[in-house]
């Protein structure tokens, strides 16, 4: 299943300083964080939860990423850099770009 990056949110990134090409960087971190297993739901209410989860975990991606370039300054986020699985989300939102793998919300 492909990542889809969604319009809105390649314009958040760019307006940052963004770079949908890859950085060369050596920070590393072996920072981990588990996270919740959703509970059990109807199929509809389900699908619906974990729109909304998604989302969620983007939006929380996109403001440690905001929290790196404050300390960092910049946005070239190591696809190794493990803290909040950030060099991940980073390396996702890259190949989402490059793929052109875009949802049909697009504007």
């Amino acid at each position: 299943k492909k990542f889809k990056l969604l319009p809105e949110r390649e314009k958040l990134l760019k307006s940052i300083g963004f770079s949908f090409q890859k950085e060369s960087n050596s920070i590393d971190s072996n920072r981990n964080h588990s996270s919740k297993t959703p509970e059990a739901c109807t199929e509809q209410k389900c699908i619906q939860q974990r729109r909304v989860s998604k989302e969620a975990d983007w939006v929380q991606k996109f403001q440690k990423l905001l929290e790196y370039k404050e300390r960092y300054g910049d946005v070239h986020v190591p696809q190794r850099y493990n803290a909040d699985k950030l060099g991940t989300f980073v390396h996702a939102q890259r190949n989402a770009y490059k793929n052109g793998t875009l949802s049909g919300e697009s504007i």
